[in-house]
C-alpha cells in the first residue's frame, strides 16, 4: 500500500475511489453541490484553478464525506502532492537559471545594471534630441525675410535728385522744327464796325443753353430704370445696375420707369 502511494498521485488516488463507486463526475457534483470543473480541478492536481487555496479544504471534505473516505488521509495526502508540485516547480526554475551566484553577487550585480544604463541613456537622449532639432531648422521652410530700411547715405541721395528734378527747366510743350511757314497767319485789325458786331455764332451759343446731362440707373434684373431723388436710385445692386445717360436710352433698351 506504501508504495502504492507513492507511485500514485493525488488525483489519480481520487479518480480511483470514485470509479471504484462507479460514480461519474456528474453524480458526485450534483450530490455535493460542486461544479464539475472544481472536481475535475481535483483529480487533475491542478490547484491553480482555485482563488483561494482554502476553499480547498472544504470541497475535499464534501468530496471524501459522499465516497465515505477518511478526510484526514485525503488532506495528507493533498499536501503531500502539494510539496511534490512545489519541489518540482523550484527544481525546474532553477535548472534554467543561467548563473548560480550568490544572492549578494546578483543582487549587486542588478544594482549596478541601472547605474551602467543611465550613464549611456542620458546622453544618448540629449544626442537624439539634437538631431531631431537640427533636422526641424534645416527642413523648416525659410522665414520670410523682412523689409530693408534704407541707410541715411541712400536717403540723401534720393532726395538731392529730387530736388534736381524739381530745379530743372519746364520745356514747352512745343514742336520747335515746325517750319517758319507754318506759324498762325496773321490776322488784320478789325474794324470798328466789325468790332461792335456780335457773330452769329456765339449769338446763337448763347440763345440754345445746353441741356444737362442726367445719369440714369436701370435694373438688369427688374427691368425697371430709376431717376436722381428717387427711393430706390442708390440701392440698385453693383451686378444689376445699368447706367444711362437719359431716360429716352434707357427706354429704347427696353426699360421702364420704376415707381415712384
Amino acid at each position: 500500500m506504501a508504495a502504492e502511494e507513492v507511485r500514485e498521485s493525488f488525483g489519480d488516488y481520487l479518480i480511483r475511489e470514485r470509479n471504484s463507486r462507479n460514480i461519474t463526475t456528474e453524480e458526485l457534483a450534483k450530490a455535493t453541490h460542486l461544479s464539475v470543473h472544481f472536481i475535475e480541478a481535483l483529480e487533475h492536481n491542478n490547484f491553480a484553478s482555485f482563488s483561494q487555496k482554502e476553499s480547498i479544504h472544504g470541497f475535499l471534505k464534501l468530496y471524501a464525506r459522499h465516497l465515505s473516505l477518511d478526510y484526514d488521509a485525503v488532506l495528507k495526502r493533498y499536501q503531500k502532492e502539494e510539496e511534490r508540485i512545489l519541489k518540482q516547480r523550484v527544481h525546474q526554475e532553477m535548472s534554467f537559471a543561467p548563473d548560480y551566484a550568490s544572492p549578494v553577487a546578483r543582487a549587486t550585480e542588478a544594482h549596478r545594471l541601472p547605474g551602467l544604463l543611465g550613464r549611456w541613456v542620458i546622453p544618448a537622449f540629449c544626442v537624439v534630441i539634437a538631431v531631431v532639432i537640427a533636422l526641424y531648422v534645416y527642413l523648416s521652410p525659410e522665414k520670410a525675410q523682412m523689409p530693408t530700411v534704407p541707410s541715411s547715405a541712400e536717403s540723401s541721395a534720393t532726395a538731392k535728385n529730387f530736388q534736381t528734378a524739381q530745379s530743372a527747366p519746364i520745356q514747352p510743350i512745343f514742336d520747335d522744327t515746325r517750319p517758319p511757314s507754318a506759324a498762325l497767319p496773321e490776322t488784320s485789325p478789325a474794324t470798328p464796325s466789325e468790332s461792335r458786331q456780335p457773330s452769329a455764332s456765339i449769338s446763337t451759343a448763347a440763345a440754345v443753353p445746353e441741356k444737362e446731362k442726367v445719369v440714369v440707373v436701370g435694373n438688369s434684373d427688374s427691368k425697371r430704370y430709376h431717376l436722381p431723388g428717387m427711393r430706390f436710385y442708390k440701392e440698385v445692386k453693383a451686378y444689376h445696375r445699368v447706367l444711362f445717360d437719359s431716360e429716352e436710352e434707357a427706354i429704347k433698351a427696353g426699360y421702364f420707369k420704376a415707381a415712384e
